[in-house]
């Protein structure tokens, strides 16, 4: 949870100095509020159900669906003509010739159902072609998407916090082994939010945020988030 002192917490010993005017209350704020612009409903997130998911089980209805109606179209005489007996002795008129004529007879019915069995068959063998096939690695760029937009968000908020620009460093050696401020930042604040302690390709990730945040800064509508 994003609270004042929960952020406190975390930053308090990789943090630069908040400048004046701003606090932790703020900070929490603003984090809270920007990360929440990233949320996506599950039918939109990466841990959706797969396509390829949908479509078997679409075309697992169809083969029922076209199962049924070829087992009902190939139904014996014996059978059909146990339905049309059944049927006239339910129906409320009294000549046969005249039921054939009834929609409300429930033989015609059945052939009527029959009919739209098989459209429905028809129908969702139809879905299940046109469902887009997804890349197999899509969740995994769709995650990335995702982290890069968060870290995109909170690129305005730490620099209006700390008053400092971001910056982001993978220097295999030396000083700059370590996270910068910024990475560190990020790193705690998807923590608190998105139980994510541990982000793949941290820098990469963050590279990517840090030059869409220098083209286009985050955009916040007024009142949103102020003070940022």
């Amino acid at each position: 949870m994003i609270t004042p002192e929960a952020v406190e917490s975390a930053l308090k010993d990789c943090a630069p100095p908040i400048v004046s005017g701003k606090d932790w209350e703020w900070l929490a704020m603003a984090v809270r509020r920007s990360l929440a612009s990233t949320m996506q409903n599950v039918s939109d997130s990466p841990d959706r159900t797969s396509n390829a998911a949908i479509c078997r089980e679409l075309v697992g209805l169809c083969e029922q669906i076209s199962g049924a109606y070829i087992a009902l179209q190939r139904r014996s005489n014996e059978a059909d003509m146990q339905l049309w007996n059944v049927a006239f002795k339910q129906w409320k008129g009294v000549n046969a010739l005249a039921a054939d004529d009834d929609p409300d007879f429930d033989y015609n019915r059945f052939e009527r159902a029959l009919a739209d069995l098989k459209w429905l068959g028809e129908f969702v063998g139809h879905a299940a072609v046109n469902t887009k096939q997804q890349k197999a690695n899509w969740r995994t760029t769709e995650r990335k998407l995702l982290r890069v937009e968060r870290g995109h968000c909170l690129a305005r908020v730490y620099e209006s916090a700390f008053g400092i620009p971001i910056t982001v460093n993978n220097w295999p050696s030396g000083m700059h082994r370590a996270p910068s401020p910024f990475m560190e930042f990020y790193q705690k604040m998807v923590a608190l939010a998105f139980g994510e302690r541990a982000t793949p390709d941290l820098a990469g990730i963050l590279k990517l945020a840090r030059r869409r945040h220098l083209s286009a800064p985050y955009a916040v509508s007024e009142g949103e988030i102020p003070g940022l």
